[in-house]
């Protein structure tokens, strides 16, 4: 494409953000880089930086208050184009960026990106449409046609994908961990959904090692959470 069509097709663009449902104004787009393109990173990390930034001054000369008295600072988390600000506003300051905003004011627990969350650690309860939603691939799945390796494959692909969402920010309960593996290993052996503890040829420790060790290279949930969870540190 020549430069001419490029600057013609970002002047005669336009965009219009969703907000509470209702659409905004027309914003006419006049500059900016196409999706992909190799500078995207580097000028959302420009333009975050400067944001993080204003927060710190904001803090500093008194607008904003500290986030607590143990020396926490305001924070300004980023995951690819999600932005997270954790400030402690007044109840004044509240509102006013509510009726600005125009979004309801929540209290926890709520959900966010589909994820649980709250003041405490997130409990099993709140994780159980992560296990019902494992249980509730394997009927389709026509497991008793399968052979061992074809199973062995839809755990690996799948089963094992399915809480990676959530382990990326929380930290899973032992409970839910135990309760996935069981889903998988039931899976792998017979085919169900549950099974007994003689119907598992090898332990589960041995099966989750990777194949150069002689495992079978399905996750270790619990470690799985554990390094997905370290990509914030």
């Amino acid at each position: 494409m020549s430069s001419s069509n490029s600057r013609g097709l970002l002047s005669s663009a336009s965009t219009r953000v969703l907000m509470n449902g209702a659409f905004v104004e027309l914003i006419y787009n006049r500059r900016g880089l196409r999706q992909g393109d190799p500078l995207s990173p580097l000028l959302f990390d420009t333009v975050m930086d400067v944001l993080h930034l204003m927060f710190e001054w904001a803090a500093y000369v008194g607008v904003l208050t500290e986030l607590s008295a143990s020396g926490f600072r305001h924070r300004t988390s980023m995951y690819v184009d999600d932005v997270v600000t954790f400030i402690r506003p007044t109840e004044e300051q509240v509102a006013l960026a509510s009726y600005i905003l125009g979004c309801e004011v929540a209290s926890f627990p709520f959900k966010y990106l589909g994820l649980p969350l709250g003041l405490r650690k997130v409990t099993t309860t709140q994780l159980q449409p992560i296990m019902d939603s494992a249980a509730s691939r394997l009927p389709p799945w026509c497991a008793k046609l399968l052979n061992r390796g074809g199973r062995t494959i839809l755990v690996q692909s799948t089963l094992s994908a399915i809480p990676v969402h959530t382990m990326m920010s929380l930290d899973i309960p032992s409970k839910v961990v135990e309760a996935l593996h069981k889903i998988c290993r039931a899976f792998l052996w017979k085919g169900r959904q549950e099974v007994k503890g003689g119907h598992c040829l090898v332990a589960w420790d041995k099966v989750t090692l990777p194949k150069d060790l002689g495992g079978l290279g399905i996750l270790n949930l619990r470690l799985l959470n554990l390094a997905l969870r370290c990509w914030w540190a």
